[in-house]
């Protein structure tokens, strides 16, 4: 189980220079593999208060991944990444790990699943939010009078981090016929460190204060049927 490099995300804006470059060994049961990305955002002048330098972000990913058979019906894939931020100035660590196990002497009965913690990047647009208009928040009375005007800066909370994810699934698949698959499985993802904006508001000025502190969890099932001609793969 190799994690494949994961596309750029991107700002309003395409980068000026990425690559990757993956280097492999020999070994069929153990893969490290790397990666190097480089991204920058210019903005449009027309778009920020203020010209500034271009915002820049290099990040390095490696990873590790083996597959161990213990016996013959069951396959078990381990794996281990580390990534590097230069916006987040950090570097993380995330296990994951894998199984598939035949059920029957046919294998036409596999549980599967996986569990793992995965990190995002921080989008350029991000870093980019104190070069932003500021912006007001206007008031009214029941007669359209201005009642309050509050001006908000935009700023940014020292300490950024990359949100965390922690992942994991099972699934049970059953073979029934030579292109019928029944499927039932659930999967579910809690992510912490999610990007917010507050707005704090102090007299007639304020500031939108963009930081890491939401939180989410996604659930689902699954239950599909399906076919394939030629065969199962």
């Amino acid at each position: 189980m190799v994690p494949a490099a994961a596309e750029p995300m991107l700002a309003d804006g395409k980068p000026k220079f990425a690559r990757f470059r993956t280097l492999k060994n020999s070994d069929r049961n153990c893969s490290p593999t790397f990666s190097l990305m480089r991204k920058s955002l210019s903005a449009p002048r027309s778009q920020v208060k203020r010209p500034g330098p271009d915002i820049q972000q290099n990040e390095m990913a490696w990873f590790l991944a083996d597959k161990w058979t213990p016996f013959r019906r069951l396959n078990v894939d381990l794996g281990l990444r580390f990534d590097r931020d230069s916006v987040t100035n950090s570097i993380n660590v995330a296990p994951r790990a894998g199984f598939a196990l035949a059920l029957t002497g046919d294998s036409k009965t596999l549980l599967k699943g996986g569990v793992g913690l995965f990190y995002d990047r921080v989008p350029l647009n991000i870093t980019s939010f104190p070069l932003l208009p500021d912006r007001s928040i206007v008031s009214f009375d029941p007669t359209g009078q201005v009642a309050d005007s509050i001006s908000y800066a935009n700023t940014i909370a020292r300490g950024l981090r990359n949100p965390r994810s922690l992942g994991w699934n099972i699934e049970l698949d059953r073979q029934v016929t030579s292109g019928l698959i029944v499927r039932a499985g659930f999967q579910e993802r809690n992510t912490v460190r999610d990007f917010v904006i507050t707005p704090r508001p102090t007299g007639a000025r304020g500031r939108f204060h963009f930081r890491t502190a939401a939180t989410a969890s996604i659930a689902s099932s699954k239950f599909p049927a399906n076919t394939r001609s030629g065969g199962i793969r």
